[in-house]
């Protein structure tokens, strides 16, 4: 496989860390190819070699070591990287981009980037990236400011609502029923339940009868 510019696609086999160390060297104008033993190659313009192998989120000293290696390829890579990433982002010019699209340019940069803030930024949210003076890419977040809402001057009617005195919540209720009158389900409940006490009244008259009753005849019985 010849060297080019490699994606996330060639890198199915590597784990994050691996996926983010090659990114990043891509981005800054490294090519890569991957090798028979399934391992990234990359390359900076001055032909100098680094071996990315696919696991690298152990992080033992064999990690150390690429991680290293790619540091010093990527510093042997300046001068040219330089140029190159004047042709995306200009020096003092800031690019507007989403959160995601950094991560897939600018890679383990904007990672260590984000770790250093208090709090994470989500997907879509826009940041600033810039070239500073020195060709080292710069990351810039803004939030925006919160939004205030307007408040209306109050007009004399609404003012004078406010002096008047809250009257009792019974008292309303009372006016409203005087003015709409009374519910005709409500009378008819009444009526039904004045007969039901009527009934109620006639049964224990009879059960008091009955009972006076059964006192006589039992006393007549000699029981």
């Amino acid at each position: 496989m010849a060297f080019g510019r490699l994606t996330s696609k060639d890198l199915t086999v590597f784990d994050q860390r691996a996926k983010e160390l090659i990114l990043d060297a891509i981005a800054q104008g490294c090519t890569g190819r991957i090798s028979s033993r399934g391992h990234c190659i990359l390359r900076n313009n001055s032909n100098e070699t680094a071996s990315v192998p696919p696991n690298m989120s152990s992080r033992n000293r064999s990690s150390q070591n690429v991680s290293a290696q790619v540091r010093r390829l990527l510093a042997a890579h300046r001068p040219a990287r330089n140029d190159a990433s004047a042709s995306t982002v200009a020096a003092g010019r800031p690019e507007r981009i989403t959160v995601a699209r950094a991560f897939a340019d600018h890679g383990v940069a904007f990672s260590s980037w984000l770790d250093e803030r208090a709090c994470d930024l989500p997907a879509d949210a826009v940041i600033d990236v810039r070239l500073d003076e020195t060709g080292q890419t710069v990351f810039e977040y803004t939030a925006a400011p919160p939004e205030t809402l307007e408040i209306a001057p109050m007009n004399s009617t609404a003012r004078a609502d406010a002096e008047l005195p809250r009257t009792e919540d019974s008292a309303t209720l009372r006016r409203i029923r005087e003015a709409l009158g009374e519910d005709p389900r409500i009378a008819e409940l009444s009526t039904r339940v004045e007969g039901l006490q009527a009934e109620l009244d006639r049964e224990k008259r009879r059960a008091d009868e009955a009972e006076a009753r059964i006192a006589l005849l039992k006393e007549a019985l000699g029981v």
